[in-house]
């Protein structure tokens, strides 16, 4: 599956210490092997919106669905079960934009 990320995203992953950013990136590259299809606890669909869960440790990125692939749009680090509602309508704002092109 083809996987972008988003511009905006480039400043979290930069920050990321090495160890994180490596499970980061594995876990980007097995759900561009496998896509949606992928089951908790590596990615999980957040309930009532049209975006998913990447989970690699305490680290998640948001993403959703495009047209020739998926976007990674958002990411924070885990602080509670819940995901913060800011980064659900950081999501889905940026996905509209990409959804435009």
């Amino acid at each position: 599956m083809k996987v972008f990320i988003d511009p905006k995203l480039a400043p979290f992953l930069k920050d990321l210490p090495s160890d994180l950013k490596v499970e980061v990136d594995e876990y980007i590259e097995i759900f561009k092997g496998s896509g949606f299809a992928l089951f908790p606890p590596i990615l999980k669909k957040l309930s009532g919106y049209n975006l998913w869960e990447l989970r690699p440790s305490n680290v998640r990125l948001l993403l959703g669905k495009i047209t020739g692939g998926a976007v990674v749009m958002v990411g924070f680090y885990k602080a509670s079960r819940q995901t913060p509602k800011k980064y659900i309508k950081l999501a889905l704002n940026r996905l509209k934009l990409w959804q435009k092109n």
